[in-house]
C-alpha cells in the first residue's frame, strides 16, 4: 500500500502530541518531511532506493542529464576499440572539472565518462551508451503526495520531521529524535559496508 505525506504528517503529530495545528502548521510539517526525505537520500547509499533507479540510452559521446536526475549510478558504453572492433564497457568516472585525463590520456582510461553541468560526456570513440541514475522523488511538501521509496524508509523521515517540529519550540525531546534519525541513517550505511566486506 502506498504511503502519503498526509499519513506521515499524522505520525509526526502523534509523536509531538499535537493532533491539530496549534504550534506547528500542516504546511510546516510537510516542509520538514520533504527536507527529511532529501537529507536522508543524500546520506544513505543509493542501493537502498531501487524504486528510483532508472536509465536513459543515448547515441554519440554526450547526452543531457534527464530532468528528473538526482544521483549518478553508472554508465555503460559501446565504443570502438580498434578498426572495426567494438566493446561494451562500464565507464571510469572522471571527477568534475578534471580536464587533464580526458584531454591527454583518453585511451589510457579505457571507457570513461564525466558530468559537466547538465551534460554527461563519454569517450573514447563512443557509439552509444546507457546512463543509469537515481531519479528525484516526489516532494512531500504538499498533502497526499506519494512517498516513492520503500516502507522501510518511512520511520527515518518521520523522525526527522518530529525532530524539526520539536526544535521549533525548543523542546528537549528534539535531541532524542535526532539520535533516532542518526541511528536510522547509520544502520543503512552499515548494511552497505557489511555487504562490501562479505563480497571482498
Amino acid at each position: 500500500m502506498t504511503t502519503t505525506s498526509t499519513q506521515l504528517l499524522s505520525r509526526v503529530r502523534s509523536n509531538i502530541n499535537e493532533p491539530s495545528a496549534a504550534q506547528r502548521t500542516d504546511a510546516e510539517i510537510y516542509q520538514w518531511l520533504d527536507e527529511g526525505l532529501f537529507d536522508y537520500m543524500h546520506k544513505v547509499p543509493q542501493e537502498h532506493f531501487p524504486e528510483l533507479t532508472t536509465s536513459k540510452t543515448f547515441t554519440g559521446s554526450a547526452v543531457g542529464l534527464p530532468t528528473d536526475y538526482m544521483f549518478f549510478h553508472s554508465c555503460t558504453v559501446n565504443h570502438t576499440l580498434s578498426g572495426t572492433y567494438t566493446g561494451v564497457d562500464d565507464c571510469y568516472v572522471v571527477p568534475p572539472g578534471d580536464s587533464y585525463l580526458p584531454n591527454f590520456y583518453p585511451c589510457a582510461l579505457g571507457a570513461w565518462c564525466q558530468i559537466t553541468g547538465n551534460t554527461l560526456s563519454c569517450g573514447p570513440q563512443i557509439i552509444n551508451g546507457t546512463l543509469t541514475y537515481v531519479k528525484t522523488p516526489t516532494h512531500l511538501s504538499t498533502a497526499s503526495a506519494t512517498l516513492d521509496i520503500g516502507a522501510e524508509h518511512e520511520t527515518p523521515i518521520v523522525n526527522y520531521g518530529t525532530m524539526m517540529a520539536l526544535l521549533k519550540i525548543n523542546d528537549a525531546d528534539a535531541d532524542a529524535f535526532k539520535k533516532l534519525y542518526d541511528d536510522n541513517v547509520a544502520a543503512k550505511v552499515a548494511r552497505k559496508e557489511s555487504g562490501e566486506i562479505e563480497r571482498a
